[in-house]
């Protein structure tokens, strides 16, 4: 019964891709995954979040102009707020897929109790309390993401993160990093840390 059962779902994925459908599976799936790697982000596994991604993915940080290439460009994205914020945590507040793009809105918020990247140096640990909503989009091809790019409001961050002489400057970039929601809800955030024009992967954009 299994077999037929796997046998019906892969002869319904075949047909579909034929017939210009897509995978109709693809959009539950790629859901999961999502919501996986925020799992894993809270539970420090980023081998495993690297693991989700195609060799050839970009990471569009849209706000810092920057992009992060393949598995180790998104290593270095997310380890710079697990660096800064290691009690960083993330919260899907929505989440919208169809086919193989996925959209998420996510919240949280954390201290900064680790140094931070900034372009032209580090900030040392300030114990400020970030917070933030971000928003990001996802592109899969077969189960995998190759694709994703982030957006936040970037002068409120840096405001947050170098004090308020610093809400003009320009966005800070890294990795989403956020801690436990207050007041009951998942509006409580933090957002990208910051970062240094990025290497290893990673290369600055206009």
């Amino acid at each position: 019964m299994n077999d037929l059962r796997v046998f019906g779902e892969q002869l319904r994925t075949l047909l579909s891709g034929l017939l210009g459908f897509g995978d109709p599976g693809a959009p539950e799936r790629n859901s999961r995954l999502i919501h996986q790697i925020f799992e894993w982000y809270n539970q420090g596994d980023l081998d495993s979040i690297v693991e989700s991604v195609t060799d050839d993915f970009e990471l569009h940080d849209v706000p810092a102009g920057q992009i992060y290439r393949g598995p180790d460009g998104l290593r270095r994205w997310f380890s710079i707020s697990k660096t800064a914020l290691p009690e960083a945590r993330l919260f899907i507040t929505n989440l919208i897929a169809d086919g193989e793009k996925v959209a998420s809105e996510h919240a949280g918020g954390g201290l900064q109790t680790g140094p931070l990247e900034v372009p032209g140096g580090t900030v040392p640990p300030t114990n400020r309390l970030v917070k933030a909503e971000v928003a990001e989009t996802f592109e899969f091809r077969d189960g995998r993401i190759f694709r994703w790019r982030v957006y936040y409001d970037g002068a409120a961050l840096a405001a947050q993160l170098l004090g308020p002489e610093a809400g003009g400057s320009s966005a800070p970039a890294g990795g989403p990093a956020t801690a436990p929601p207050t007041s009951g809800t998942a509006g409580s955030s933090a957002g990208a840390a910051a970062s240094r024009p990025a290497s290893g992967g990673a290369s600055a954009r206009d």
